[in-house]
């Protein structure tokens, strides 16, 4: 349950985007106010927030004397119990960071077992309807029928009153486990502060992220315990209001649960060109491609191109992946060969319709162009991708019509085809031309 094995990355090594100020802001939050607090580090699938507070982690919480456990939920979400999984946690990191002493652990450990039974005791179905009548000649009045019936209600009955029992002691219950919580984190020194990381809750089955939810809220809401949500809240919203409905606002559920969000974009607003490219030459460069690659043209046309398309940090290394496959698998054919290698890999990534259209030579200059966008004539970052921008429009320009009249429209036509099929499916030549 706590966090990866990377003790020797920091942001001074590590954070290629210039996140440092997002988690200095997190670690503000977290040490200056004195209540318990929940905050969603909120981002898209694949902005790099499990990186991001890995390294917050590592750097700043340690700093601040924060002591944080790290849940990956999507790794529990096949144990079906939201509690067993942040009561677990919370066990193991008193064990790994000297948390109170031996009489305080067991009686955390008593309460939370209890809490575990009182939230796992299920309703006995007992539906009083007679299934049997009617049935081999068995009659509503029959004695059979009779009998069934007045065991059923003795079984109601019966399960009535155990549940009348356990209500009056379900609040005991809680309330001994959250003190027993309390107690733990009030072990923590004046300075020390007992924080929890849930990541990838968005990942999860839509169920088990709300019996999160609604279990940190009602049961580890203590003074001493604050939680990290590391989270897409669009994602989070519309799992909600695919079990509640549409009548639901996703957000505002959300909203009983969170104090504060720190969004966290791929490329920050304020993030420099420098950070974005600090970011791709470092995936390039840990490929080890040979020389007879342009490295430099393939860093500029894809930092070029993750602007324009908005791409997150995961779509990046896909694209890098994609293209590098490609390069590897099949020879270098064709004009401005690597960007456009890179250029069909971010649609590839990014609009997998638009690539299919262009597959099966269907796609509009006017479908491309609103895609991509038009080149500006004053930006040096267009300066890249101009000449298989240019390629592209020109294939559309010309569709499948005839060109056997002029050689040059020939071979760029053939070069295209061939490097968009490296990307689109380089293990089979003929998959999409022929």
């Amino acid at each position: 349950m706590q966090g990866r094995n990377e003790s020797a990355k920091s942001f001074s090594t590590h954070d290629l985007i210039g996140r440092e100020k997002a988690s200095e802001a997190l670690t503000s939050i977290l040490t200056k106010f004195s209540r318990p607090l929940v905050i969603c580090v909120d981002g898209e699938w694949g902005v790099g927030k499990t990186h991001f507070i890995q390294l917050w982690m590592n750097d700043h919480a340690e700093a601040a004397g924060i002591k944080a456990i790290y849940v990956n939920a999507f790794e529990v979400d096949y144990q079906r119990d939201a509690f067993f999984s942040l009561a677990s946690a919370i066990l193991s990191a008193a064990e790994q960071f000297g948390l109170s002493g031996e009489q305080v652990k067991a009686r955390y450990v008593e309460a939370a077992t209890k809490m575990a039974k009182l939230l796992l005791r299920s309703t006995i179905n007992v539906g009083v309807r007679v299934a049997t009548a009617g049935i081999a000649g068995i009659s509503e009045g029959d004695a059979v029928v009779d009998a069934i019936r007045e065991g059923v209600t003795s079984e109601v009955g019966a399960h009535l009153s155990e549940m009348l029992v356990a209500g009056a002691k379900r609040d005991q219950t809680i309330s001994e486990f959250k003190n027993a919580l309390s107690a733990m984190a009030a072990s923590l020194s004046e300075h020390e502060k007992l924080v929890v990381v849930v990541d990838e809750l968005d990942r999860c089955r839509p169920t088990f992220a709300i019996d999160m939810l609604e279990v940190l809220k009602h049961f580890f809401s203590v003074d001493g315990v604050s939680f990290v949500l590391c989270a897409s809240f669009d994602a989070l919203s519309s799992g909600i209001e695919a079990i509640y409905g549409s009548g639901i606002s996703g957000r505002k559920y959300l909203s009983r649960f969170v104090n504060y969000s720190i969004p966290m974009s791929a490329f920050d607003d304020d993030a420099s060109p420098g950070h974005i490219r600090r970011f791709v030459e470092s995936r390039w460069g840990a490929l080890g491609l040979s020389q007879s690659y342009d490295l430099g043209e393939l860093i500029e046309t894809t930092c070029e191109m993750a602007l324009r398309t908005s791409a997150s940090l995961r779509d990046v290394e896909r694209v890098i992946e994609s293209s590098a496959i490609s390069f590897v698998l099949q020879e270098k054919k064709g004009d401005c060969y690597e960007a456009l290698i890179v250029l069909f890999a971010f649609m590839k990534v990014k609009n997998y319709a638009l690539a299919e259209k262009f597959s099966r030579k269907v796609l509009s200059i006017e479908e491309f162009e609103g895609w991509f966008g038009k080149l500006r004539a004053d930006h040096p970052g267009d300066a890249g991708i101009k000449r298989p921008y240019g390629l592209i429009l020109e294939y559309l320009r010309y569709g499948s019509g005839s060109i056997a009249h002029d050689d040059k429209l020939r071979r760029n036509r053939a070069g295209l085809e061939h490097n968009f099929r490296l990307v689109w499916s380089p293990w089979v030549r003929s998959q999409v031309w022929g």
